[in-house]
């Protein structure tokens, strides 16, 4: 890389961890000076400790403003969402369910449901994304997270339909083809399945 422009580079990413601090400082500052507001300046403040990779003072800040707010489903979110960027699944678990149990949205189903996905807990994520369907019955994002949990469970026929119907949904999307071709391969269906894995790799290369 060229000198000036590492120099640039580092310049720049210096100036943005230093408007970082500048920003907490002054949601510190606004915090002692309207209390009233802590819920919002302790959301805002984890927000900004987040967009900086601090994921745990992310959560420290989070928890603040949910313990001040336990009913606000954003605030569940978002701290769920910083539990996850840690890797700390079970925290993560309990903040999205905190957050679909007040706001019984599809998207967050979906989080839920992966959280499931990696402990190993299949059943609970199928679970989770049939409520998210009944939110958003056309998303093919949602029928594509249940084949996967299907075939977890090994149960290829049914992870063959959820993913058939996300590609009917969104058919230029190889990676749901893709998927497909695996699990019609693990059910036996060979042929079926270099049909699908052929047209996946066609898509990927458009």
């Amino acid at each position: 890389m060229d000198d000036n422009l590492t120099f640039f580079m580092k310049s720049f990413g210096m100036r943005m961890r230093n408007a970082g601090r500048v920003l907490i400082n002054g949601y510190k500052s606004a915090l002692s000076l309207n209390p009233e507001g802590a819920v919002e300046i302790y959301k805002d403040m984890g927000t900004s400790y987040e967009q900086q990779g601090n994921y745990s003072q992310a959560v420290d800040m989070l928890t603040k403003a949910a313990e001040h707010a336990p009913d606000d489903a954003e605030i569940h979110t978002l701290l769920g969402r910083a539990h996850l960027a840690q890797k700390h699944l079970p925290q993560a678990q309990e903040e999205f369910e905190k957050a679909v149990a007040l706001s019984p949205d599809a998207d967050l189903y979906t989080e839920l449901a992966k959280i499931y996905a990696h402990l190993e807990q299949p059943a609970k994520a199928i679970a989770a994304l049939k409520k998210g369907l009944a939110a958003n019955p056309t998303s093919p994002d949602i029928h594509y997270q249940m084949g996967l949990a299907y075939d977890k469970k090994k149960d290829y026929p049914k992870a063959v339909s959820e993913f058939k119907q996300a590609i009917e949904i969104s058919p230029q999307n190889a990676h749901y083809h893709f998927s497909l071709g695996f699990t019609l391969d693990s059910k036996g269906d060979r042929e079926e399945a270099l049909d699908v894995f052929k047209k996946a790799v066609a898509l990927e290369n458009k």
